[in-house]
């Protein structure tokens, strides 16, 4: 039969536990620090005046740029207006389509151009327009 292990020897007892509290502390450094570099990062891009991102709300018509695959050129072609349906976070936006089959895609912030206002109602023309310009065009 076995025997329930009991503890007959403290001092290896504390000697585990102090290297499991320096394992927690260490972690616990390791993790603040990369909290605050990513932070200050974040701080720093925001600064730069070229990098200032567009602030998007749910219900802004926006372009969608998507990227042709030509060998040596990289360009966007734009497509819309889709409708920004919700915000995952500060640069990723989730846009649906005007138009059947309704489609929900993500994209990044940089990849969003203005439309229109988020008061603009969604009428036939409007609609009439998404269906058309389905093939998109160059900016």
């Amino acid at each position: 039969m076995k025997k329930d292990a009991m503890i007959t020897d403290f001092t290896t007892f504390n000697v585990e536990c102090d290297a499991c509290n320096y394992e927690n502390d260490l972690h616990r450094n390791v993790t603040a620090r990369s909290e605050k570099l990513r932070r200050q990062a974040k701080d720093r891009h925001g600064r730069k005046k070229n990098a200032l991102m567009v602030k998007f709300v749910v219900g802004g018509f926006v372009f969608v740029g998507l990227v042709l695959k030509y060998p040596n050129i990289l360009t966007l072609n734009w497509k819309g207006p889709y409708r920004v349906s919700r915000v995952n976070s500060d640069y990723v936006m989730e846009v649906q389509q005007l138009v059947e089959p309704y489609e929900t895609a993500l994209h990044h912030e940089s990849r969003l151009k203005f439309f229109r206002d988020a008061d603009l109602d969604v009428t036939s023309d409007l609609i009439d327009y998404a269906a058309f310009s389905a093939e998109g065009f160059y900016v």
